[in-house]
């Protein structure tokens, strides 16, 4: 599994909520958030929604 997917989820636990939680909060499908984070989803949107992902949770982007 990826890193930045169980760094993600941590970092939203260490914030008192959860990945479920973000995704309902910001429209966002938690498979499509899990693709996103996994790398299966590689277009525009996809790595729009992984940057909000870890920037929301506290986790640095590794690309960038």
């Amino acid at each position: 599994m990826s890193s930045d997917f169980l760094k993600v989820r941590a970092g939203f636990v260490r914030q008192g909520t959860s990945l479920r939680q973000w995704c309902l909060a910001n429209g966002i499908k938690r498979q499509n958030a899990r693709k996103a984070l996994l790398g299966d989803w590689k277009g525009p949107r996809g790595l729009e929604v992984r940057e909000l992902l870890l920037k929301a949770s506290g986790v640095s982007s590794s690309h960038g």
